[in-house]
């Protein structure tokens, strides 16, 4: 016969060993290709991608809102940039708000440019919106309302600390993505004219400070450069300790104006800039319309069973002391 005491402890037990793999379930992929098909992978293991269906356009970038599995693309046409959500399952897209002018006032979309586009994920807003980094390879950076698609505010141009190249930066992710955490986040920016990684910091400034170099040659012109973080939720902090870096990029032997062909896969040193352990997604799949990782929230159906069982552990010892 099982003890009371031996019982807590096969149930806490229980309840730990669900909540384990929750925690550290895979880190799922998302591209979108240059036939505009949205598809899914899991980054750690990516020989194999799921095709989901047709997003109707050629996104710029895309992104996960912090907390949720909502997928976000802005498309930036010649006189009006769309900010869409994405239906993960079917691939449909849903435009936000009416959208806004690709040239305005105090910045320029327009032109064969790649952009960086990206959630901040400690930027909840009272009418429960959130601010997007929007930031151009002409140094424009930009934050963008989710719930509207307009223009939050344009902050200062990118510049890169006295002594090094002009910046051509054209990917951006912030780290620490889960809102309502602790800690704060810091936003990194990829340049591949500079070949480097950076943190932009403070943001709204627009100050790059260097990382490190990527320690390999990427090409200098191409669309479609993808980069996301993927922060584990069972530690959430300021520092870089609980997130993974991923980016997808050209394959270096490609040519710089050529046809945009495959990518490689890529793991990021946050603390170091470099990129290692390049590898083809599904045989060649191409990230033409971008890369986002979606936020790593708890399965709903291992969190109901350990809640579950945490309830009988409490029933009892309510029993017991009756």
């Amino acid at each position: 016969m099982t003890s009371p005491r031996s019982m807590r402890a096969l149930l806490c037990g229980a309840v730990l060993t669900l909540l384990s793999p929750a925690l550290a379930h895979a880190q799922t992929g998302y591209g979108v290709d240059a036939n505009f098909t949205l598809f899914s992978f899991d980054v750690t293991a990516p020989a194999t991608s799921a095709t989901i269906g047709n997003v109707g356009f050629l996104p710029e970038a895309i992104d996960f809102r912090p907390g949720t599995n909502q997928l976000y693309a802005i498309d930036v046409g010649a006189t009006t940039t769309q900010l869409y959500t994405i239906n993960i399952a079917t691939g449909a897209s849903t435009p936000v708000g009416p959208g806004f002018p690709t040239v305005g006032v105090d910045y320029n979309l327009s032109g064969n440019q790649s952009f960086g586009f990206d959630f901040n994920p400690k930027t909840l807003q009272g009418d429960n919106s959130m601010r997007i980094r929007l930031i151009a390879t002409n140094g424009d950076n930009l934050r963008l309302d989710s719930s509207t698609g307009l223009v939050a505010a344009v902050d200062l141009d990118l510049m890169i600390q006295p002594g090094d190249n002009s910046p051509f930066t054209d990917a951006a992710a912030y780290i620490n993505n889960i809102p309502g955490a602790g800690g704060t986040t810091i936003l990194f920016d990829m340049d591949i004219r500079n070949n480097s990684l950076y943190t932009q910091n403070p943001p709204n400034n627009g100050t790059l400070n260097l990382v490190g170099p990527f320690g390999v040659t990427i090409n200098n012109v191409q669309r479609g450069i993808g980069f996301d973080v993927y922060t584990d939720p069972s530690s959430v902090d300021a520092t870089i300790g609980g997130d993974s870096a991923y980016a997808v990029l050209k394959r270096p032997d490609a040519p710089i104006n050529g046809p945009l062909g495959a990518y490689l896969l890529y793991s990021v040193n946050l603390a170091t800039g470099q990129i290692t352990n390049g590898a083809l997604v599904d045989g060649g799949r191409n990230f033409d319309g971008g890369f986002a990782i979606a936020p790593g929230v708890p399965e709903p159906t291992t969190l109901t069973l350990a809640v579950g069982l945490a309830a009988m552990l409490v029933a009892k010892n309510k029993r017991r002391q009756a």
